[in-house]
């Protein structure tokens, strides 16, 4: 990541479903992990040379929401933070949600904290998939500042 502070990368895997979900767009700045508060999605490089993108959950370590695995970090594999999501959609603008919100925060770390239930489940399971998209769906309603009737706001969001 040389030359400017702010890059794209396309999410794979279904690690941080349903808050990124394969072929998201991620648009990602330059920064250093102390910087990261609880909840943040960053950017790292694993011990393969890939790049992830997991959810930071204090102290250098960081989850994907549907993992139960712990990934501690160190300061050199760390690339940056997630600052914004696009969802492609066929036929339409591409659109990026930003995701430092400070009012989702509480929510996007449910997420990352309950994933033991979810990663014992199928994606197609009915009980994962309503209760983290249904949390997905609180979350964007308090983003909307609890309007939910204006259908301009809420097709972004959905």
């Amino acid at each position: 990541m040389k030359g400017s502070p702010l890059h794209y990368f396309t999410a794979t895997g279904t690690s941080m479903w349903p808050y990124i979900c394969e072929g998201d767009i991620l648009l990602a700045q330059k920064g250093a992990m102390d910087r990261l508060c609880r909840g943040d999605v960053g950017l790292f490089v694993d011990e393969k040379g890939g790049v992830i993108a997991h959810r930071y959950l204090g102290r250098g370590v960081f989850k994907g929401d549907r993992s139960k695995v712990l990934e501690p970090i160190s300061s050199e594999q760390f690339i940056g933070k997630v600052m914004a999501v696009g969802k492609p959609r066929p036929g339409r603008s591409l659109r990026f949600y930003r995701l430092d919100t400070w009012s989702l925060k509480p929510f996007h770390l449910f997420q990352a904290l309950a994933s033991p239930l979810n990663s014992r489940f199928d994606l197609s399971s009915s009980l994962v998939a309503g209760t983290m998209m249904g949390t997905n769906l609180v979350s964007r309603v308090i983003r909307l500042g609890g309007r939910t009737s204006g259908r301009r706001n809420w097709r972004e969001f959905v």
